[in-house]
């Protein structure tokens, strides 16, 4: 199953991004294997830009949303009070219950905001939560916003993008799949 979904996964972005778009990876595949593809399930949001909230933020959660490069980046725009140094804060950011690092850039499209970059969610962990706050020093500064790879999807798996809607759904059976294969070690 886990072999098929990434297969499904390559021709997906590849349609996606019309990289050799027309040179299709499961070609070999007998109706047999085909039929080993994970099924498509319904998809559930968690996006909360007040899954914990604090008295007086003094961050506010703008918008969350996910880019497609080599790997997936999820990114999470906030708006500092004007009283805050950027170069002050820091983020706690946990996918599941793994810590990782989130980087922060300027946005470029919307000026005065800023973007929390998180690049490393890995293909069993398409459905888990990620969970950020901001700090400076030791004080949270903001709520904790919480979101997934599944809640980008349950917003765009019935996109009028084919290309974009075909992607999605690839990436969450590859999700499933990666971590179903891994928890059944």
């Amino acid at each position: 199953t886990l072999l098929v979904d990434i297969l499904n996964y390559c021709d997906a972005a590849r349609a996606y991004t019309g990289y050799k778009a027309n040179e299709s990876v499961t070609t070999g595949l007998t109706e047999e294997q085909r039929a080993l593809a994970t099924a498509t399930r319904e998809y559930d949001s968690v996006l909360n830009p007040k899954a914990v909230e604090i008295a007086n933020p003094l961050a506010t959660w703008k918008a969350a949303n996910l880019k497609m490069y080599h790997a997936i980046r999820m990114q999470i725009r906030f708006e500092l009070d004007e009283s805050v140094d950027i170069s002050t804060i820091t983020a706690k950011v946990l996918v599941g219950d793994e810590e990782r690092v989130g980087y922060i850039t300027e946005s470029a499209d919307y000026p005065g905001q800023y973007i929390l970059i998180v690049d490393e969610i890995y293909g069993r962990q398409m459905s888990s939560v990620v969970s950020v706050t901001l700090y400076q020093g030791k004080t949270a500064i903001s709520n904790t916003v919480t979101y997934s790879v599944e809640s980008y999807a349950a917003a765009k798996c019935n996109d009028s993008n084919e290309k974009l809607r075909n992607l999605v759904i690839a990436i969450m059976h590859y999700g499933d799949s990666a971590k179903n294969y891994l928890t059944s070690k």
